[in-house]
């Protein structure tokens, strides 16, 4: 029997806590005792589902805050053929969700999906006021500044998750991130919220991650999990605040492989909807390479100071980018290329570091790939060979010789 997913909460000043019962072969993707796993680990083992923003939600309706719980459970139970049971759900985003299932079903095929989500009451949950900014959810990448600077002008409120790439146990290092967030937002004059999220505690995700591998995907998270995930986070803020639109930066381009298997695609985010609130999947049309040159460009033009934090060693060093991984070397090159210096977007590029990558890059502890293709040739086009530091010469010469050029 696929079974049945019944979601109760409660809801306390600035956190909603979920009360999850399960039955049926479904139960086995969820843990109701300590989560044995990394994460657990990672999230003090408590498989309680909880949400505590920074902001009091305590008047959020029940409709609308039930929506961070139903979107993380909404791709399991559509797999499995289990159905979903809440007491009250917001009208608006109950539609939407036969758009964001074909979304799914267009790229997992293999599965059967269907309408699986009932309540006892839908309820029409109007804003209480609205404003013209829009919420992006941030996370100091690339992607996200993007769509934070780009959205600039309608002076959008930022809200960062503590519990996606930065867990519940990494107090420390959250706080380092909060602050920074926090510090930029107020440099901006900019709105700035937080969560912390226990949306990555209670799954199994060694039984989820088996089931994506047979659809073809890389894992749960990746493949099924972290679109709708995310954004379900931001209903209860952008209810509270008026928000009309929540944005979510696209991880993909429409020059990425037509069969990749994302959970945040188009396809998939673009349908969601609550209360008045649309969701906008910013900006598909864009590599990751032009992101890089609008946000150091617009950062120059428009004064404003820009921090990238882009890879998740980063939090082992007080919010430092690590300048030794493939993705930090990327995001420099791509700096550089665009004729910058990473400097001054969050890289303490010495020429000691600059002299320790190029010998990461010669002993094939950084490899260069196809993301490289774009970087390369525009450094080759800016700078004279004899010119560059020592990282982007040996990355220009090894990343041809790999292209066979």
């Amino acid at each position: 029997m696929p079974g049945e997913i019944r979601i109760g909460l409660s809801i306390s000043d600035n956190r909603i806590t979920y009360d999850i019962k399960a039955s049926g072969a479904v139960r086995e993707a969820i843990y109701f005792g300590n989560n044995p796993g990394w994460f657990g680990s990672m999230n003090g083992r408590d498989p309680t589902l909880f949400v505590e923003y920074s902001d009091p939600v305590e008047e959020t309706p029940k409709g609308i805050a039930v929506i961070p719980a139903i979107v993380n459970l909404l791709p399991i139970a559509w797999v499995y053929g289990a159905s979903i049971i809440v007491d009250e759900i917001d009208e608006t985003f109950l539609a939407s969700l036969t758009g964001v299932m074909r979304g799914y079903q267009g790229m997992y095929p293999r599965f059967s999906f269907s309408d699986c989500v009932s309540a006892m009451t839908v309820t029409e949950n109007r804003l209480p006021h609205s404003v013209g900014s829009s919420l992006v959810l941030y996370s100091g990448g690339v992607d996200a500044t993007f769509s934070m600077i780009s959205n600039f002008e309608t002076k959008p409120h930022l809200l960062t998750l503590w519990g996606s790439d930065i867990y519940l146990k990494q107090e420390t290092e959250w706080s380092s991130v909060d602050q920074t967030h926090a510090d930029t937002a107020k440099k901006l004059g900019l709105n700035y919220s937080s969560a912390k999220t226990s949306f990555r505690s209670f799954l199994n995700y060694g039984r989820l991650d088996t089931i994506a591998h047979t659809a073809g995907s890389s894992g749960w998270w990746h493949g099924f999990q972290h679109g709708i995930g995310l954004l379900g986070h931001a209903a209860p803020i952008a209810w509270r605040q008026g928000i009309k639109k929540v944005v979510i930066a696209s991880s993909y381009s429409i020059y990425d492989p037509p069969e990749t298997t994302c959970a945040s695609w188009p396809t998939i985010d673009g349908f969601l909807r609550f209360s008045d609130c649309i969701v906008e999947h910013h900006d598909f049309y864009a590599t990751r390479q032009d992101k890089i040159e609008y946000i150091c460009s617009r950062s120059k033009n428009l004064n404003i100071p820009v921090t990238l934090r882009v890879c998740w060693q980063s939090v082992q060093k007080k919010h430092m980018n690590c300048c030794a991984c493939e993705k930090c070397v990327r995001t420099i090159l791509g700096i550089e290329a665009a004729g910058f210096d990473p400097c001054n977007f969050g890289f303490n590029l010495t020429p000691q570091k600059s002299r320790q990558i190029a010998q990461k890059i010669k002993n094939g502890e950084i490899k260069p790939n196809n993301y490289w293709t774009p970087i390369v040739a525009k450094l080759k086009g800016r700078y004279d060979l004899s010119e560059m530091p020592p990282h982007s010469r040996v990355a220009v010469k090894h990343a041809t010789k790999e292209a066979g050029t």
